[in-house]
């Protein structure tokens, strides 16, 4: 995250005090993929980024408005992305010998 950020560090606080269930609970987009058929389009390192262009961009935008139109931006990205990506595992395979 440093690496997309740019420059910063990092260091772990452990808190004694925590919840009990937050060393059992994982994120997994498996139920999504089951029920809805739902994949992800984007890696991690790519999500990542987008995520920490969205934060700085934040940061120094005056404008709610140019926030949102850079919301909208990323989505479509997204959007365009998944569509594009959706068209090439249809395609029919060509046989290469």
């Amino acid at each position: 995250m440093i690496e997309c950020w740019g420059d910063g560090s990092w260091y772990h606080l452990r808190n004694e005090r925590a919840n009990h269930e937050t060393t059992l609970l994982h994120v997994s987009s498996e139920k999504a993929f089951h029920k809805l058929g739902w994949t992800s389009r984007w890696g991690f390192k790519e999500t990542i980024e987008t995520t920490i262009e969205w934060y700085k961009r934040a940061s120094y935008l005056d404008d709610s408005s140019q926030l949102i139109e850079l919301t909208f931006e990323q989505i479509k990205k997204y959007e365009s992305e998944k569509y594009e990506l959706q068209i090439l595992q249809n395609a029919p395979q060509a046989n290469i010998r």
